[in-house]
């Protein structure tokens, strides 16, 4: 569901970054993600599993569930995740999941979707969350096309890499300045660091 915020108390801050060009805040941190990886080896898929820890952080933090729309300032009780997926070298298709908390139901409908992508679903879908990865290669920065009127959050993770037995990627935090300062995404990162320990 998602509510019209009538007294928005970061409105003033809000307007300040909006007049921007470019009012996103762009963070790239590394996170440590060998508990994922292990479990991913044996049971499942990176990539969706990823997304199901970000998903889950997103939904514990309100200043990442903030959205523009037509001018008003509205809060998701709940959000979604929105993958990005090659249908082959020269197209990208999207699509969404609904709000699943199961991990086993979420990898599972994740699948289900991915496997019916075609040329059809080469659109961009905005009502979830944006979780994209960049499985070819490392980064240390990325900064991806954009839509000013788009305040969704987007989230790119790279290859990850081993070293000494731990395994690493790097995030890529992409969310609206008026919504979203450091401390937000410290409480984020804590978040899906927290959640990648229950695997």
């Amino acid at each position: 569901m998602i509510k019209k915020v009538d007294n928005f108390d970061r409105l003033e801050l809000f307007n300040y970054y909006n007049d921007s060009t470019n009012p996103f805040l762009y963070i790239t941190t590394q996170i440590d993600v060998t508990n994922l990886v292990n479990f991913c080896k044996v049971h499942r898929n990176f990539y969706a599993t990823m997304g199901y820890v970000i998903t889950k952080a997103v939904n514990n933090v309100d200043a990442f569930r903030y959205r523009v729309k037509d001018g008003n300032i509205y809060f998701c009780d709940r959000v979604k995740s929105n993958y990005a997926q090659m249908i082959d070298e020269n197209a990208i298709g999207f699509f969404d999941l609904p709000d699943i908390t199961s991990y086993d139901e979420y990898i599972s409908e994740y699948k289900k979707r991915n496997n019916k992508l075609t040329r059809e679903h080469v659109n961009v879908v905005t009502e979830g969350e944006d979780c994209v990865c960049i499985p070819w290669f490392q980064f240390t920065g990325i900064l991806t096309p954009f839509r000013k009127s788009v305040t969704i959050p987007q989230f790119v993770w790279d290859k990850y890499v081993e070293e000494n037995g731990k395994y690493t990627i790097h995030l890529m935090i992409m969310a609206h300045h008026g919504f979203v300062d450091g401390w937000h995404v410290n409480k984020l990162i804590k978040c899906i660091n927290d959640e990648i320990k229950k695997f």
